[in-house]
């Protein structure tokens, strides 16, 4: 289904209900502070690459949702520091030297889309979530049905596989790719060894480039974080090719980096933060970057209702399957490329696949009850 206004603006609210822990009182280096108060500047990081977080416009300036509330914090430090001015210094980051940049003292904080990993948090400190997030994934339209309901639900909903684990069959043979660096790419090549898979893994350094990789068919699948994943397919000239789906594979918020031991810095990054989400005018300014735009994009569930139906007389099934009494039986057709064909209802017979009217009509995206039996077929 599309994206609505509705749905992002949902994920803005549920920033509002997430646990904070309370600012630890250990005595504060204040480093970063006795620095901005002596020099009047500042130095934030960021990702050219990684909208709608943190990108370098056509004219070469920051900007995106992070970049937007580091000036909040810019602003907020200036007025507890009472400067008259305050110089703020955007440096581009990339790789290793964005990886760094922290503990090297490159940047005084990273405005971009950084995974609060407990691994992460050995090296670097993290402000309040700026967003929840987590590893999504992204597939063609075309792409086989079981693929989808496989990464979606854990299984496929028809066609009996006879050897081995349904999943694992479906999952093997395959090329997955993700970014390199990124959180995406270590959970991937995890669950790969975990799982003993015969599938290949091929990363890619920009999430275009796997769009790209999944479109053209050398990826099945590119996962990576599901905001970024969202925005990048939005904006691909080939979006109606592109379905992401539905379920977060790891559930990792994203705040800003900034020096551990630093609180008093913390708090006030922490304070601009907690202000900007109170505010009036938030709702407006979540959806600069998750609105819109997105309308474009299909979130979409494999099991959705079908586009066209027939049913027989005898059979109670609910909108939007209509009768037709001329059909020696009912055809549940799909007509999505790759989608369900299926969900014969007719007497029983020799030369359909028998199946449950939970599994047909999860297909479909709806419930029937019959009193003739239930088959399914599945293109692809």
């Amino acid at each position: 289904m599309p994206i609505s206004k509705g749905r992002w603006i949902a994920t803005g609210a549920s920033i509002f209900v997430i646990v904070v822990s309370a600012v630890g009182f250990a005595p504060a280096h204040a480093q970063t502070l006795d620095r901005v108060r002596a020099s009047s500047s500042l130095k934030f990081g960021y990702e050219a690459d990684a909208r709608p977080f943190s990108f370098k416009t056509d004219n070469g300036a920051p900007d995106g949702y992070a970049v937007a509330l580091c000036n909040k914090v810019a602003d907020s430090v200036k007025a507890e520091l009472k400067l008259s001015q305050l110089a703020v210094e955007w440096v581009p980051l990339t790789g290793e030297a964005r990886a760094r940049a922290i503990q090297d003292g490159v940047v005084d904080l990273v405005c971009g889309a950084e995974p609060v990993t407990l691994s992460r948090r050995q090296q670097v400190s993290f402000s309040i979530p700026i967003f929840p997030s987590g590893t999504g994934a992204v597939v063609s339209t075309s792409a086989p049905l079981a693929l989808r309901e496989v990464l979606e639900y854990g299984e496929p909903s028809s066609r009996p596989v006879w050897r081995g684990s349904p999943a694992r069959t479906i999952l093997e043979n395959k090329t997955f790719s993700s970014i390199t660096g990124t959180t995406s790419e270590h959970w991937l090549s995890d669950k790969i060894k975990t799982f003993q898979l015969a599938a290949t893994t091929a990363s890619v350094d920009s999430f275009q480039q796997g769009i790209e990789r999944v479109l053209d068919g050398r990826s099945a699948v590119l996962f990576g974080d599901m905001p970024l994943l969202m925005d990048v397919a939005a904006r691909s000239d080939n979006s109606g090719n592109l379905v992401v789906l539905k379920r977060h594979f790891t559930y990792e918020p994203l705040g800003l980096e900034l020096a551990r031991a630093d609180e008093d810095f913390r708090l006030i990054v922490d304070r601009a933060l907690s202000q900007a989400y109170a505010a009036q005018n938030f709702r407006t300014f979540f959806t600069t970057w998750f609105g819109p735009r997105m309308k474009r994009l299909s979130l979409s569930s494999s099991r959705r209702p079908c586009l066209n139906s027939i049913t027989r007389t005898g059979a109670s099934v609910e909108p939007p399957f209509e009768r037709d009494t001329r059909q020696p039986y009912a055809v549940v057709a799909d007509r999505r490329a790759g989608g369900v064909r299926c969900c014969d209802i007719h007497p029983r017979g020799p030369h359909d696949t028998l199946c449950s009217v939970g599994a047909c009509y999860r297909a479909a995206g709806r419930v029937a009850q019959s009193r003739y039996g239930i088959s399914c077929r599945q293109d692809g």
